[in-house]
């Protein structure tokens, strides 16, 4: 799958279901859903531990995403260099971070 395509398969918006969010997550492969509004700005970040956590608190599959994840994320700007975003990654101890424009 091409980048591009690889990103918007982890695109999601914000009415979606813990369902949706966990096929976006699979599909992707990238680890997250990220919630965007109808411009494509992104809300929030989900990940594979944000949806277990909420399903062991009796949310189902069914369930709506609000509230879900975090909307206080690490991101990075366009000038970010790649080796300053995996160095911000491995300090942080996460396995992706959004680059915002």
């Amino acid at each position: 799958m091409h980048d591009d395509a690889i990103l918007k398969s982890a695109i999601i918006p914000l009415d979606s279901t813990i369902r949706e969010a966990m096929a976006a997550i699979d599909c992707s492969g990238l680890e997250v859903s990220l919630v965007c509004d109808d411009q494509l700005r992104l809300g929030r970040v989900i990940t594979d531990g944000d949806i277990r956590r909420n399903l062991l608190r009796g949310k189902t599959l069914d369930d709506r995403i609000t509230g879900i994840g975090s909307d206080k994320f690490t991101h990075v700007g366009v000038e970010c260099s790649r080796a300053e975003a995996v160095t911000l990654m491995l300090e942080r101890g996460i396995k992706s971070v959004p680059v915002i424009d």
